[in-house]
């Protein structure tokens, strides 16, 4: 291109001379080559440009970045994800993902919206996307074209960016995240036959969002037929949207086999054995919990592929936190589940409930300590909550020549003189005042009274002048549904 520039200015330059020393008819033959090589130029030029628009754009010192996008396509994280990437000079879907918790397939979706805007290189294969501007430009573009929120899709801003309780609450969930992700640990692969109504399906999910968090949660609905599961595409829980096509299914499936794999050899490199080892262990990256749920399993059980896949997930998925929950219209015997259901545990609609919510449990006990137990049984059972929350050298002492005390035990090195009181009315000041002489009498750190009820003012009172813990039935009904099993 640039040869031709330049032999057409020099057939310029030489046309002229030849007109002046009164030669036409050899004029005329550089004039015309010049201009037949200028076009040439032109074109080559246009051409190259063509293929590379960032050329352009860079050399406006402008970036495509709003006018011709269609706007509703704009993810809210974008501009945070532009100020990452521009702050660490490279940008991949991992990196997205990593840093905003969310779903692979979401982030790759933003990474492209970069590439659309200028702001990162084309895809290069397994290599990072290069960064095409430098932090100045970028902050320079921003004071410029500022990102508005006309610029995105208005329900998804009040959606995504809001707190999660307000989220929740616009789809009438009340949040209760102090048991974050306690319930997700003992939930099975479940299938769930026979007069199974949409109803069911939805309460079982809003347990889901209700008492454990986006990071906790990552959910992918499966919905090949119905139309109920639409409600839940903007909850910030969602790994990927809606999936609504037997292909799709299919490919979530493969996916979650190699996401299984790839949890597993992550548990092997730190000698974890399940998801919540690995979890206590790596302080850096917890990984969430992956509830699929499937609304009909039956069209995915008549493909022999999907089917292998069910198989091959279901083998070894519960350990590494992939759980699926698949439902059906069908009666066993129809349904043609052949080995896969034992791989699953089986329910029909009147079966065991899915999921203990934690407040029940905590509440359904209470009933049983309130009706069945003792006083010794009492002490018993504190016993066994305090060492499901962290408690050791649990000692429960004699019924007799105890100074007020019931339980000698240690968390932190702390030395915790307790007093037990299952009571069928309030707690009074004797309570406290036994304590307090039996924390002084056992060398102790700390005096508490624990009981299924409630305290008068005066025992609160004393305590509080003699930094005694007093535990009730609300604080004890925490503890039973804090406790690790």
């Amino acid at each position: 291109m640039k040869a031709c520039f330049w032999i057409s200015l020099f057939c310029f330059i030489g046309s002229f001379v030849m007109f002046s020393d009164n030669e036409i008819e050899s004029g005329s033959g550089y004039l015309i080559l010049g201009i037949i090589l200028m076009i040439i130029a032109i074109r080559l030029f246009v051409k190259k440009n063509k293929k590379h628009p960032e050329i352009l754009e860079q050399k406006k010192k402008k970036l495509i970045f709003y006018n011709e996008l269609d706007e509703n396509d704009t993810d809210p994280f974008l501009m945070d994800a532009i100020d990452a990437v521009v702050d660490l000079g490279q940008a991949s879907a991992s990196f997205i993902q990593r840093r905003f918790k969310i779903g692979y397939a979401r982030a790759g979706r933003i990474i492209d919206q970069m590439e659309d805007r200028g702001i990162v290189s084309g895809y290069e294969g397994s290599k990072p996307r290069q960064v095409l501007i430098s932090k100045k430009q970028w902050e320079e573009l921003k004071t410029t074209q500022p990102l508005s929120n006309n610029n995105i899709n208005k329900n998804e801003d009040e959606t995504i960016q809001k707190p999660y309780e307000q989220v929740m609450k616009m789809h009438g969930i009340d949040v209760v995240y102090n048991n974050d992700s306690r319930m997700l640990e003992s939930l099975n692969n479940s299938l769930i036959l026979e007069n199974t109504s949409e109803n069911d399906k939805c309460n079982f999910i809003n347990t889901l969002l209700k008492y454990n968090k986006p990071e906790s949660l990552k959910i992918v609905l499966i919905e090949l037929n119905g139309l109920e599961f639409n409600i839940y595409n903007d909850i910030p829980h969602m790994l990927i949207p809606l999936i609504r096509e037997t292909n799709k299914a299919i490919g979530t499936l493969a996916w979650a086999a190699q996401e299984m794999n790839n949890r597993l050899e992550m548990f092997v490199k730190i000698k974890a054995k399940n998801i919540q080892t690995y979890n206590e262990l790596n302080e850096t990256i917890k990984l969430p919990y992956i509830i699929i749920i499937i609304d009909e399993i039956y069209e995915l059980l008549n493909s022999f592929e999907s089917r292998d896949l069910l198989i091959k997930v279901l083998l070894n998925c519960e350990r590494t936190g992939i759980k699926i929950i698949a439902y059906s219209k069908f009666s066993r015997r129809n349904l043609n589940t052949k080995t896969i259901e034992d791989l699953f545990k089986v329910y029909t609609k009147d079966g065991p409930k899915l999921l203990v919510k934690p407040e029940d449990k905590g509440k359904d006990k209470m009933i049983m300590i309130d009706s069945n137990m003792n006083g010794f049984d009492f002490e018993k059972y504190a016993g066994e909550i305090l060492h499901n929350n962290g408690f050791e050298e649990i000692e429960i002492t004699k019924q007799s020549g105890d100074f007020g005390v019931d339980i000698i035990a240690y968390k932190d090195d702390v030395k915790y003189a307790i007093q037990c009181k299952k009571y069928s009315s309030m707690v009074g000041i004797k309570a406290v005042q036994e304590v307090i002489a039996s924390k002084a009498m056992n060398n102790c750190h700390v005096a508490v009274v624990i009981t299924n009820n409630y305290f008068t003012n005066s025992a609160k009172e004393l305590a509080e002048k003699n930094n005694v813990l007093l535990w009730d039935r609300d604080k004890l009904i925490d503890l039973i549904n804090d406790a690790k099993q």
